[in-house]
């Protein structure tokens, strides 16, 4: 599968526009949590749990919820959230929070390319790419 959005399971907790990779379990997205994970596209923006009813926990997908939105290369732009400073064309790789973090070597694995510019805590636009061990 590489071309645009795709719905699993969440694997365990998944928060809003953040890099996901696939779960140990077939059809499943866990969130990154390492520069070295294989980035397998962005999760949804919004949570699972409409805000105004007072069960929103800020999450996009739980373990043994329904499925989520996954952002694939092959989609125009989505959103994600960033964890540091971020230009402009930069290739994105992910944080310890799967955050989108500038790649500052040529052996990260990039999973989107920033269509603006932000600082961390901002969410920005992206172009989902999928580049493994980039060389």
């Amino acid at each position: 599968m590489d071309g645009g959005s795709y719905s699993l399971l969440p694997g365990g907790n998944i928060s809003p526009s953040r890099f996901v990779k696939t779960g140990t379990t077939q059809g499943t997205a866990v969130q990154c949590s390492a520069v070295t994970d294989h980035i397998y596209g962005i999760s949804q923006p919004g949570t699972r749990n409409y805000p105004p009813t007072g069960l929103d926990d800020g999450y996009a997908g739980i373990l043994g919820d329904g499925a989520i939105n996954i952002f694939g290369p092959g989609d125009d732009s989505c959103l994600l959230a960033i964890g540091g400073t971020v230009a402009y064309g930069d290739y994105l790789t992910t944080d310890s929070n799967a955050r989108g973090v500038t790649s500052t070597t040529n052996k990260d694995n990039i999973g989107a390319v920033a269509m603006q510019a932000g600082v961390s805590g901002d969410i920005i636009k992206v172009k989902p790419i999928r580049l493994i061990n980039n060389v």
